[in-house]
């Protein structure tokens, strides 16, 4: 898990320099974070960030003129899926919620009854 506060600010950085869609940035930066990970546990600092895996312009230049590998593209297939899965469970809820609060309020009695009591 990645924890160090310079290590999430790299990251921010170079998502803002991905020229591509949320789930492909999402995708790399995974990537990203994983290879950093793997370096083991420390205290990095921007600079030697910047110095082990590219500058977040660098990486952003590097992915807007390469093909995704198969991996890569695999892993964007997995997020767009959740999203598109999150999209519709919200939908589903928002829904229900909908139809439960127009249940809710319709309280009123529908029923009309007639009787027949006259005075004569």
């Amino acid at each position: 898990m990645v924890s160090n506060k310079n290590v999430k600010q790299y990251l921010k950085l170079v998502r803002k320099s991905l020229p591509c869609s949320p789930a492909v940035k999402a995708a790399i930066l995974s990537e990203l974070k994983q290879s950093i990970a793997n370096e083991g546990e420390r205290d990095w600092t921007i600079e030697e960030l910047q110095d082990r895996f590219g500058t977040p312009e660098e990486i952003g230049e590097g992915f807007s003129h390469s093909e995704l590998t198969e991996e890569l593209r695999r892993k964007v297939r997995k997020i767009r899926t959740a999203y598109i899965l999150s999209a519709v469970l919200l939908s589903l809820l928002v829904v229900f919620l909908l139809c439960a609060l127009a249940n809710s309020l319709d309280t009123g009695d529908a029923n009309v009854f007639v009787t027949n009591y006259g005075t004569h």
